[in-house]
């Protein structure tokens, strides 16, 4: 198994736990948990060591102190999950999903929903501004940003694909290629029934 693929089975067994713990009441204390990490660093909140760490692959595990591009993946998805699903009963819908949904894609279903003229370059903007992200931390920013404005209108996401993308941006050699994807999802469909 790629280290890509390692990084969405963690996380999607994250999110199912979560959604399972959702039925016995305990959902909803993991989420605010997850919630109080948002602009913050992997290890700046001991509260959600045992959520973020138990089960996680060993490889993944930091020997410096200083977060692994594997947990930092990690980290922001399972946050950003978190606040998506602010105010969502876990029981009865997820805002994750299965789908092939790509922040891309899912940025796209937002301006397509939009009664304005002017929603898909104003997200087409906002897609610019994420893709130019100097860091994790920026890019961690600009993501929280559209998450809010995706879970204004409903708007899913494949929170294992964005964990996978995330881990790939941090590299040099990968980064191009997860932006111009996000892009093409972006910028590929021109009708909401494709979507």
């Amino acid at each position: 198994m790629s280290r890509k693929e390692e990084i969405k089975d963690f996380v999607i067994k994250k999110i199912t736990s979560i959604e399972k713990e959702s039925k016995a009441g305990d959902g909803r204390v993991i989420l605010a948990q997850l919630r109080s990490c948002i602009g913050k660093k992997p290890g700046e909140n001991p509260k959600i060591f045992g959520l973020l760490l138990q089960n996680m692959p060993e490889t993944f595990y930091s020997k410096t102190g200083i977060a692994t591009k594997e947990e930092w993946a990690c980290f922001l998805a399972l946050t950003l999950y978190a606040l998506h699903q602010q105010g969502v009963d876990c029981e009865n819908e997820s805002m994750n999903t299965n789908e092939n949904v790509s922040i891309g894609t899912a940025m796209k279903k937002f301006a397509m929903r939009q009664d304005d003229l002017n929603a898909k370059n104003r997200m087409q903007e906002k897609y610019k501004v994420l893709a130019t992200a100097i860091d994790i931390v920026a890019l961690s920013n600009y993501l929280r940003s559209i998450i809010k404005l995706l879970k204004r209108e409903n708007i899913k996401l494949n929170y294992a694909l964005l964990a996978s993308d995330l881990y790939e941006i941090q590299f040099d050699e990968s980064k191009s290629k997860v932006i111009l994807r996000w892009g093409q999802d972006l910028y590929r469909y021109d009708k909401m029934e494709d979507l």
